[in-house]
């Protein structure tokens, strides 16, 4: 196979193409695995960098790691979030009951950080973390940081991150998550498909609803 001579027209051209097929500019993870792109590093060596060939380029942004694309993907990032969290409340309440859901519960009364949901069942307890993404390659990023912030709640109580993803397939999910390698020594940690998920809590048995509760819900229709 002949060697590619990487001239800026072919690189232009092929970032054009990567946009339109995939929707994005893409990120030095990209060019590493896409077969018509260089690879990061030899854009390093020609020259000098993904920042420095986005000028070159005339591109508006390359750079994922500063900068107004990355505001914006972090802003879409957290409103996907947020969604998720709204869809998945009701679910949780309905099945377990809205006494035995909390939502943004401390970890523990020494730290700041916070469970999306603190579920109770009968038996015990889990914690759940929802975060979206539409790809695998970011999953892993997504555990290290989430481990980061569980790395000091008590080992006995089971805490599930969440991926709620549109185009993802929970064999995309396991195979993200292998990428966490601190995951495998953490066993009260799991990484599961938003899809898996609403199958796992049927396995937990709802305490039963205290006498004479009324729910929110039902307060505001009183």
């Amino acid at each position: 196979m002949p060697k590619v001579r990487w001239t800026l027209e072919t690189i232009k051209h092929g970032v054009e193409r990567y946009r339109q097929e995939h929707g994005h500019l893409p990120t030095a993870w990209d060019f590493d695995r896409c077969e018509y792109l260089p690879s990061a590093r030899q854009i390093q060596r020609a020259y000098g960098g993904l920042e420095k060939l986005r000028d070159q380029l005339g591109l508006t942004e390359l750079n994922y790691t500063k900068g107004s694309l990355r505001q914006k993907i972090s802003f879409e990032g957290i409103s996907r979030g947020i969604e998720a969290e709204d869809l998945l409340e009701p679910i949780l309440m309905d099945y377990f009951g809205e006494p035995f859901v909390h939502t943004q519960k401390k970890y523990y009364k020494k730290l700041k950080n916070r469970y999306d949901f603190f579920v109770y069942h009968h038996g015990g307890r889990f914690g759940v973390d929802v975060f979206s993404t539409e790809r695998t390659e970011y999953i892993g990023p997504n555990i290290r940081h989430k481990l980061a912030k569980y790395a000091n709640i008590p080992s006995d109580v089971p805490v599930y991150f969440v991926v709620s993803s549109s185009s993802l397939l929970p064999k995309d999910v396991e195979a993200g998550k292998q990428t966490a390698r601190k995951l495998l020594e953490l066993s009260h940690i799991d990484v599961v498909h938003m899809e898996e998920f609403l199958i796992l809590i049927k396995s937990f048995t709802p305490l039963a609803i205290p006498a004479g509760f009324v729910s929110a819900i039902e307060k505001e229709q009183i």
